[in-house]
């Protein structure tokens, strides 16, 4: 069986840790199966760097520049034509196949995205999943739209036409789940799209992922060790700077930790994707304590996984860096701004401790002041509950859809 996974990037670590889940779990029940896989940041040489190291073939898309807007006409065109060209033969030395070449050898095509189809990011995104969906269907091949996030789908003028064609691509894949209730309800009531599956983030619902499975050699994780005790994490996410007031972020996060100090925990700032800069901007804050720790180490999301048990809870706000620690069973204080972190903790019995530090008053702040006491007097109550929940979750795997349509493959 040949499985060309899409939608994911090694860049963002949430979404390194999906295709990760997708190969082990696939693997775990088609020990044969092929794997082909498309980078999201294909545009990006070292996105191939290391495609050697991986049970994995990387693909390159040769059309994704079509999906890009002309916006100086012909010119426009032609530059577009001449950068898809040259990246094709900066990445000619690691024999990364075209994807328009490999279509006739897809049994199934398996979408990751965390967030593709939605108004917010470029319309280019929304272009992309469909072109994947269409030419997947054309070639013959099984699509299975895997938890994600959708919404809203607001292109002005154009809203009408592009949900159409949403509608038309979506009632074409043979299998589709939905991550929260929000993003079903946009697909049911704007694109007549009916039969989505509510399903949640695929990595709370996996087995451990085996090495062998993703790996041609068993990769070395240098976890560092932490000699200390009451340790809490804070896991920034640079968003939430973007979408607030960074001076004030800042200064909640400093009274977060200040209020932690004061309990005798131990800080380690770290990030979970490309936030090293606002770690850096927390850091500078507290750094004259020496219980307040900052680690730039770059972790893949098998690292991740692995150092987080080390703490008590973290204070978190990329949704991906949350979802390891619930697969961990650490409690997170949760900083998120968006539906999925609502969704996400109210489904591990954790809603108490979600908050949108983008939007948040002095009063607030003095509300998450108090939760975050609660939380230090009650992880260990936490970590429990979350087990409960995981266990839960397991038992009704959205992967055992998947083998449904698979197996008929």
């Amino acid at each position: 069986m040949n499985v060309l996974i899409t939608g994911a990037q090694f860049a963002n670590r949430g979404a390194q840790s999906m295709l990760f889940t997708v190969v082990n779990e696939v693997r775990n029940r088609y020990a044969d199966a092929e794997f082909y896989y498309l980078p999201l940041d294909y545009f990006r040489e070292n996105c191939f760097k290391h495609c050697e190291e991986y049970r994995i073939n990387f693909v390159y898309d040769d059309l994704a520049l079509r999906d890009y807007p002309v916006r100086y006409g012909f010119v426009g065109k032609i530059k577009r034509d001449i950068d898809c060209i040259t990246m094709q033969k900066k990445i000619s030395k690691y024999n990364v196949p075209n994807l328009s070449d490999i279509w006739n050898k897809i049994d199934v095509m398996i979408d990751v995205s965390g967030y593709s189809l939605t108004s917010k990011f470029s319309m280019s995104s929304v272009d992309r999943m469909l072109r994947h969906i269409n030419t997947a269907k054309s070639a013959g091949a099984a699509v299975i739209i895997l938890p994600q996030s959708y919404g809203p789908l607001n292109f002005g003028d154009n809203t009408e036409a592009v949900c159409k064609r949403i509608g038309e691509a979506f009632s074409k894949v043979d299998l589709l789940f939905a991550r929260e209730q929000e993003g079903k309800e946009v697909l049911e009531n704007e694109c007549g799209v009916t039969g989505a599956v509510l399903s949640p983030d695929i990595v709370l619902q996996a087995q451990e992922i085996k090495w062998e499975n993703v790996y041609k050699e068993k990769p070395e994780l240098n976890i560092r060790k932490l000699e200390t005790e009451g340790n809490v994490g804070i896991v920034p996410n640079g968003e939430t700077v973007k979408n607030g007031n960074k001076e004030f972020v800042l200064a909640s996060y400093k009274r977060f930790i200040e209020e932690l100090r004061g309990k005798g925990k131990e800080i380690y700032i770290f990030r979970h994707s490309d936030d090293i800069a606002l770690c850096r901007d927390i850091y500078e804050l507290v750094r004259e304590d020496e219980h307040c720790h900052l680690i730039e180490d770059e972790m893949d999301c098998l690292t991740y996984s692995e150092f987080v048990k080390q703490f008590e809870f973290v204070i978190a706000s990329r949704f991906h860096s949350v979802v390891h620690a619930y697969r961990e069973k650490i409690p997170a204080f949760v900083l998120g701004w968006a539906i999925k972190y609502q969704e996400l903790t109210k489904l591990l019995g954790q809603e108490k401790y979600v908050f949108d530090i983008t939007k948040a008053s002095e009063e607030d702040i003095a509300t998450m002041l108090e939760k975050l006491d609660f939380l230090c007097d009650n992880f260990a109550d936490d970590a429990k509950t979350l087990s409960e929940k995981l266990a839960l979750i397991r038992n009704e795997s959205c992967f055992d859809k998947c083998w449904e349509v698979m197996d008929k493959i």
